[in-house]
């Protein structure tokens, strides 16, 4: 039951240890918007001025792109932005107004983004490997109590450690 009992213990710490990352997820996501879409705006002049009228109007992108679309659009048309970014001469982007820092700003931006919108998916996968000990555990515990301990205390009915033990053991439902 020791055992039992120190596995269930470090499993409920572990799965306690999730903390969602709200906050810092939407300034990670804040931070590629504010990296994104100057960089973007460039790449659709530049396009718009080379006649190619299918990327310019792809690269087209505003804040709310990023900021009120889904976490994986997002993502994805940062990584549009980023690519182009890279495909394109640095001295093309800077006679339009970006220059290799904003290119570095952007990629700088998309890793902490990225991985942040793995770690959920990570995050779930450990909490239900936790959830999963846990179910197994219980049972086993009880099944310990009510074998063992249960017939041990039966000496000690009647006097104030047995009331204690009969009072511990009654699970209350809210």
């Amino acid at each position: 039951m020791r055992d039992h009992l120190a596995q269930l213990s470090e499993v409920a710490e572990e799965q306690a240890k999730y903390v969602a990352r709200g906050g810092p997820k939407a300034a990670d996501r804040k931070a590629l918007a504010d990296a994104a879409v100057p960089v973007a705006q460039v790449l659709s002049a530049k396009a718009d001025e080379d006649g190619d009228l299918a990327s310019a109007d792809l690269y087209d992108f505003v804040p709310t792109d990023f900021l009120h679309d889904t976490e994986r659009d997002a993502l994805d048309r940062a990584g549009i932005v980023l690519k182009g970014a890279n495909d394109t001469d640095p001295v093309a982007l800077e006679e339009y107004g970006a220059s290799p820092a904003h290119v570095a700003a952007l990629d700088a931006a998309h890793t902490p983004f990225h991985e942040a919108l793995s770690e959920p998916r990570d995050a779930v996968a450990v909490r239900r490997a936790h959830t999963l000990a846990i179910e197994r555990l219980v049972p086993l515990i009880g099944e310990h109590l009510r074998k063992r301990t249960d017939r041990v205390m039966a000496t000690y009915r009647g006097t104030p450690f047995g009331d204690e033990y009969k009072t511990a053991r009654t699970i209350v439902d809210p």
